[in-house]
């Protein structure tokens, strides 16, 4: 009986959430009171962190702040979208 011919992975295109050269506003977005200016994570513009259980991505980081990180588990296999969690020991 023949081996079967293994199957090639389709490629998986990943949504280009950054866009180079930079296009940023003029002027710095104001955040709400506790939530951290940062520069996005394509390290281009100044955005407002995302908060705790709020969406985030490549370009919309989480505030490092406040002890949050972007988890990517839910979206396997792609790791491109993600919920913003907490790493820390208090509430926020």
């Amino acid at each position: 009986m023949p081996t079967p011919e293994p199957t090639a992975l389709e490629p998986y295109n990943r949504k280009p959430y950054c866009k180079w050269p930079c296009d940023c506003p003029k002027t710095a977005p104001t955040c709400a009171l506790g939530v951290s200016l940062l520069t996005d994570g394509c390290d281009c513009c100044k955005t407002c962190a995302k908060q705790l259980r709020e969406e985030c991505n490549e370009k919309d980081p989480c505030d490092h702040h406040r002890g949050l990180y972007c988890d990517y588990s839910a979206d396997k296999p792609r790791y491109e979208k993600g919920v913003c969690a907490c790493k820390c020991q208090h509430k926020i």
